[in-house]
């Protein structure tokens, strides 16, 4: 392939690798861009919902100590009471059961408070007497955790038990009792209130969480008080050695992703808070896959846009580069013969200023050779000029299979006339290529029966050779050449004459 096509093609096929690059480069940022966006995004929403979810752990932790805090307060007004009238173990059941009705009054209406019943165990453990009814059943308390925590330990805050049922009722409660003791400090029994679980679980189902969100109270041995919504196997899970526990209880506040709960397995988003009076911990939490719903279903949405784009970009590369090869295919006919393939004049007028400014630079030899195909008209008229486009397309192929090197061109400068281009080739060089095309023409033995030199197509060659200076002039070269062709021509064709240009005005001549 000529010099100058092959580095025209090799600058196109950069421009369209350049231009495939970038498209690529495009795709991938805006991948990576959509990537990052949809990442932050995503860590925004699970920011924002553990904030949020911390926040209504506070709410929920301050509410319920509130709730324990009035339970302590009435709790510790009946024990004066008690105390009062001479201690537990000399106060019958009639007059507690009214003690305890009495302060029943405080509060308004049933659902205003969790309030289940009040109720004293003796130093035995026995039920000696509860708000519910009276005469009350017969019912013992000497395995229940509270009773065998007070009984070992001296007086001090409100205990709260974990979830229980109630041995009167029946219900799920919470148990908060005090110590009782007699004059002498020694244990007395119990005085207890239960709150019942019912009440949490309406109240915090009002607050109008996502499905299948959850509200936990849990003590500070990871013993649980109540989980909204309430199962009772909840009550049995202790997350007391966990170690995601341990480390809430440390912080105190926070909020942070559970990859799986310890009561249904599920990822969850928790906020936590603990209570500033009262052991116990609020943690409330959501589904992380139902708190990314939005976030997944803003994602979709930007991706189809981002995708959109992309495509319309592709689009608009493969387009581009479409037109780059229509481009680079119009270059090709505008400087390329449409029979032999080969360069044409077009060509020449612009590669042989280029290739003679870099032999200048270079300092090397430059050569010019002219190749005329002998008789071509007479071909023409005895064949035809079927065969006559045929012969010229064997010659054009036969004459660029020679040149062996990328720098060489083969022109068909015009009609059955062809001009190579041999930067860096001397006098000797330039005399064997020509040989060289001679010697192929005449292996190709094309048939030329009105030819007076020869039965087979033959060419004549003109050769001029030099070592151009800054200043010299390659039309004088052109023009040494060209009279070279018709000196081959006078001297009966199908042969070479040369000339080695040794300045502008030193020419000699060597016909061969």
């Amino acid at each position: 392939m000529a010099y100058f096509s092959a580095l025209n093609t090799i600058k196109m096929r950069r421009v369209r690798l350049l231009m495939l690059v970038l498209g690529i480069f495009i795709g991938v940022f805006l991948i990576a861009a959509f990537a990052y966006y949809a990442w932050l995004d995503r860590t925004r929403t699970l920011n924002d919902a553990g904030a949020r979810l911390e926040a209504l752990s506070v709410a929920v932790a301050a509410n319920t100590e509130s709730t324990f805090r009035t339970a302590a307060s009435v709790l510790r007004s009946i024990e004066i009471e008690i105390q009062n009238t001479g201690g537990v173990q000399h106060i019958d059941e009639k007059k507690l059961y009214d003690i305890f009705q009495r302060h029943l009054t405080v509060f308004p209406t049933v659902d205003s408070f969790p309030l289940h019943a009040l109720w004293a165990v003796n130093a035995d453990g026995a039920v000696i007497a509860n708000s519910v009814e009276y005469p009350g059943k017969a019912v013992m308390a000497d395995d229940r955790e509270y009773f065998l925590y007070h009984k070992e330990n001296k007086k001090g805050d409100a205990y709260i038990s974990p979830l229980s049922i109630s041995r009167v009722s029946g219900e799920a409660v919470i148990f908060q009792t005090i110590r009782l003791e007699d004059k002498a400090g020694k244990f007395a029994g119990t005085l207890g209130i239960s709150l019942r679980v019912k009440y949490f679980n309406q109240l915090y189902q009002r607050l109008n969480l996502i499905p299948d969100s959850s509200i936990t109270l849990v003590r500070n041995d990871g013993k649980l008080l109540f989980r909204y919504p309430f199962e009772e196997g909840y009550s049995k899970i202790d997350v007391g050695k966990s170690k995601a526990f341990q480390q809430m209880w440390e912080q105190g506040h926070g909020n942070r992703l559970a990859s799986r709960s310890p009561y249904d397995t599920r990822a969850r988003i928790m906020g936590f808070s603990l209570g500033d009076q009262f052991p116990l911990m609020a943690v409330v939490t959501e589904p992380e896959d139902l708190v990314l719903t939005q976030w997944q279903h803003n994602a979709v949405i930007f991706g189809m846009f981002g995708l959109t784009a992309y495509l319309i970009i592709a689009l608009l590369f493969i387009y581009s580069l479409r037109q780059l090869r229509q481009l680079e295919s119009v270059t090709e006919l505008s400087t390329h013969d449409a029979l032999t393939g080969l360069p044409n004049r077009r060509y020449f007028d612009q590669q042989l200023p280029i290739e003679w400014q870099r032999t200048i630079r270079a300092r090397q030899a430059f050569s010019i050779l002219f190749i005329d195909i002998d008789h071509f008209k007479r071909y023409n008229d005895y064949y035809g000029h079927d065969h006559g486009d045929r012969c010229l397309q064997l010659v054009g192929e036969r004459l660029e299979g020679e040149l062996k090197r990328a720098g060489d061109v083969i022109v068909r400068y015009g009609g059955e006339e062809f001009v190579c281009l041999l930067p860096n080739t001397d006098t000797a060089g330039s005399a064997k290529l020509a040989q060289n095309l001679i010697d192929a023409i005449t292996r190709t033995a094309i048939p030329h029966a009105d030819s007076p030199v020869a039965p087979i197509i033959s060419v004549s060659i003109g050769v001029a050779s030099t070592n151009p200076q800054s200043g010299d002039n390659v039309i004088e070269l052109m023009r040494r050449a060209d009279e070279m062709l018709y000196s081959a021509k006078e001297q009966g064709r199908n042969r070479i004459a040369q000339a080695t240009l040794e300045s502008p005005k030193d020419v000699s001549v060597n016909p061969d």
